[in-house]
């Protein structure tokens, strides 16, 4: 078939002859694929390059689409599923991150300066509340409120008629007495009686003596005097008033002398006793107060796990008065570890045990701790913390000792 269509002209200079001669072209309409070169064709220098080049253009031609169609389904695939996803580190430590409990610290501060400091409020040492001891009517009143008065004076007077008769009936009764007992002890003399009538009247001047001792207590009872030096105040009753026993009268209070007391925990029964100085402090601001304590409770509480202790000091024109709120500080010991954390402060217990978390770092640690008194928004932590560092107020999840924290506010 090629070699028909390849027929050569019949002239001496027809193309693919020895001649050579001008080509003829194909005739129209008849497509023509050549495969290789004519027989008997020249071969130029670079007929073996051009037909490498036109396999390769072919096969090129040929695989062409089965290499763009995974291309372009790359691409649009790409295209779709938005941003690239991020590194595995990245994750990872976002997702760590997101684990960690987050956590509010604040700062524990020491104690009051100079010592352990509680909550009291300054009394007087010296005071008395005087009640009726008889039944009667206020017959007169001696004093005004705010008098100062002396140890012993009469300050009012209960209506004291009846006593006072039945003192002089009593009186009468023991002058008969004696007088009966004389005379029998003048006859026994004489031989006159027998011992038996001096023992009758012995025993009858007994009993008037101690029926006019009788009458003597019941008519003191109707003046009312003053046990203490001091000022006489808070008086309840007006002249004739109906009073009975035991009704309040007025109160007598030593204002120069004044105390203040505290409830102590145990851990502090060895570090102080009578004779130890403490130190006051005034709420509502002003020069502290140096104070002596004067008791000491022997037994502890059972129930709170503290004592008693009272100290004493001698008021000045510029001491506040009875009533007045302070606090009772205690001199620093050896070793004093105490401190005062907020109120929010996170504090869990289990058993006998009760611990706070601190905080070092980036990292809680639980510390088992002794409790003081709260006062205000402290609370006061005696020891096992050190006396300093940082305290978790607040966190969004359950802590575990030696866990890693991220802080998200300090105070």
């Amino acid at each position: 078939m090629e070699g028909r269509d390849r027929e050569p002209a019949r002239y001496p200079d027809a193309p693919g002859t020895s001649g050579g001669g001008a080509c003829v072209p194909d005739p129209p309409g008849r497509g023509i694929v050549r495969s290789g070169p004519e027989p008997g064709a020249r071969r130029g220098p670079h007929a073996g390059g051009d037909m490498i080049a036109r396999r390769l253009g072919d096969a090129f031609r040929r695989f062409a689409p089965l290499m763009i169609l995974p291309l372009t389904v790359g691409l649009l695939g790409a295209g779709c599923s938005g941003p690239s996803p991020e590194p595995a580190s990245r994750t990872d430590a976002a997702t760590r991150q997101s684990s960690v409990p987050r956590v509010r610290v604040a700062a524990a501060l020491p104690t009051s300066e100079g010592g352990t400091s509680f909550a009291t409020y300054l009394e007087a040492e010296r005071e008395a509340e005087l009640v009726a001891e008889t039944d009667g009517d206020i017959f007169e009143i001696r004093v005004v409120e705010g008098q100062r008065v002396e140890e012993g004076d009469t300050l009012l007077i209960i209506d004291d008629r009846d006593e006072r008769l039945a003192l002089q009936r009593d009186e009468a009764e023991r002058a008969w007495a004696l007088s009966q007992l004389n005379r029998a002890q003048a006859l026994d003399q004489q031989g006159h009686v027998a011992a038996r009538e001096v023992e009758q009247a012995r025993l009858q001047l007994d009993r008037a003596e101690a029926a006019l001792g009788l009458s003597q207590v019941a008519l003191s009872r109707c003046a009312v005097r003053a046990p203490i030096a001091g000022l006489a105040w808070m008086i309840r009753v007006q002249p004739l008033h109906r009073v009975v026993v035991g009704q309040p009268l007025l109160r007598v209070t030593d204002p120069y002398r004044l105390r203040a007391s505290a409830y102590l925990p145990s851990a502090f029964r060895g570090a102080v006793r009578p004779g130890t100085r403490v130190r006051l402090e005034p709420a509502r601001g002003g020069a502290p107060i140096e104070a002596t304590v004067s008791r000491v409770d022997p037994l502890t509480d059972p129930a709170s796990g503290t004592f008693k202790v009272v100290a004493t000091f001698r008021s000045r024109s510029a001491s506040p008065e009875a009533g007045a709120e302070a606090r009772f500080v205690l001199p620093v010991q050896p070793g004093d570890e105490s401190c005062t954390v907020p109120g929010t402060t996170i504090v869990e217990a289990e058993g006998g045990s009760t611990w706070v978390w601190r905080c070092d770092s980036d990292r809680v640690h639980r510390c088992v701790v002794r409790l003081g008194p709260s006062h205000g928004d402290a609370i006061q932590i005696e020891s096992g913390l050190g006396g300093h560092g940082n305290v978790v107020v607040g966190t969004d999840r359950p802590l575990r000792d030696g866990s890693v924290v991220e802080i998200v506010d300090s105070r």
